[in-house]
C-alpha cells in the first residue's frame, strides 16, 4: 500500500511564444495511492509463475491544470493486473515472458491533447546469462499495444504501438 502523494508543483517561464503560461503558478499534481500485490510460486523444477495486481485510487487525487485543463473528478480509478514466467534453463541462464493489462481510469473526458493515457497490453520476453560474480548481460524485447480512444471533443483519435528493445550489462568490481 501506497498513499496517495501531494505534489505541488510551481511553473517557471523561461520562454512562451504562445502566451499560455504563467511564471510562479502553483498546481497540483499528485501521485495516486496504490494497493498492490505481487505472487510467486515454483511450479516445476526451474520455472516458476508470476502474478500481480494494483489498485490505482486515481479518484483521491489532484492532478491540477495542465496548460488549463484539470483532470481532477474526471478519472476512474485504475487497476493492472500481470501474468509471467520465469525459466531457469542453466545456471547461468534465466529467461522470462510476461504479460500486463493496464486499464488507466481515464475516461473520454479526461483525455486531452496533452493527458493522453490509454489502457493497454504489455507482453514481453527476455534473457539474462550470468558470467560468474561480476558480469551479467539481459536483453528483453517489449511491445506496448495501446487500445485507441478518442479525446473529450472527439478531434483527436489517439491511436499507439510501440516495440522496445533493451540490452543491459551489469559489472561488479
Amino acid at each position: 500500500w501506497e498513499p496517495n502523494t501531494a505534489v505541488e508543483m510551481v511553473t517557471k517561464v523561461k520562454e512562451d511564444t504562445q502566451s499560455i503560461l504563467v511564471d510562479g503558478e502553483k498546481s497540483r499534481n499528485d501521485i495516486p495511492g496504490t494497493v498492490s500485490l505481487g505472487v510467486g510460486q515454483v511450479i516445476a523444477p526451474n520455472l516458476r509463475l508470476l502474478g500481480s495486481f494494483a489498485y490505482f485510487m486515481n479518484t483521491d487525487a489532484q492532478f491540477g491544470p495542465l496548460l488549463g485543463f484539470d483532470i481532477t473528478g474526471k478519472l476512474e480509478d485504475g487497476w493492472e493486473t500481470g501474468l509471467g514466467l520465469e525459466y531457469q534453463a542453466a545456471d547461468a541462464w534465466l529467461l522470462s515472458a510476461g504479460h500486463i493489462y493496464f486499464d488507466t481510469g481515464h475516461t473520454k473526458e479526461s483525455r486531452t491533447v496533452n493527458r493522453f493515457f490509454l489502457d493497454g497490453h504489455f507482453a514481453g520476453a527476455g534473457a539474462s546469462y550470468t558470467a560468474g560474480d561480476a558480469l551479467r548481460i539481459t536483453t528483453a524485447f517489449f511491445g506496448m499495444f495501446y487500445n485507441s480512444a478518442t479525446t473529450e471533443l472527439g478531434a483527436v483519435e489517439l491511436d499507439q504501438k510501440a516495440l522496445v528493445w533493451s540490452l543491459d550489462v551489469d559489472y561488479w568490481f
